[in-house]
């Protein structure tokens, strides 16, 4: 999937610098928005859906402390920063001559 996706990308995809780079999101945004819309639409409908009915919850939260509240926003802050870096670089990777 991942391979296809860069495929489809590749053309428009084609850069050499910052600038280029945000006219390359530029032209594959609306795409990119058509596909994952969903991925957030459909949770968040559930949501309001079942909050409008006043579903009982099916976990009841707790406080969370400070400390854990700052590891967890590191860690997720970590893993975007990974994600990022390992699709960049399996995009270079398929894009070099090698």
């Amino acid at each position: 999937m991942l391979g296809s996706l860069i495929e489809l990308l590749a053309p428009a995809c084609s850069y050499n610098g910052p600038i280029e780079a945000f006219y390359c999101f530029r032209e594959i945004a609306p795409g990119v928005l058509i596909i994952t819309a969903p991925i957030f639409l459909v949770p968040g409908l559930f949501w309001l859906l079942t909050a409008k009915l006043k579903w009982e919850p099916l976990v009841i939260s707790r406080p969370i402390p400070v400390k854990a509240k700052i590891i967890r926003m590191l860690g997720a802050v970590l893993a975007i920063f990974l994600l990022v870096f390992a699709g960049s670089a399996a995009l270079e990777l398929h894009r070099s001559n090698y």
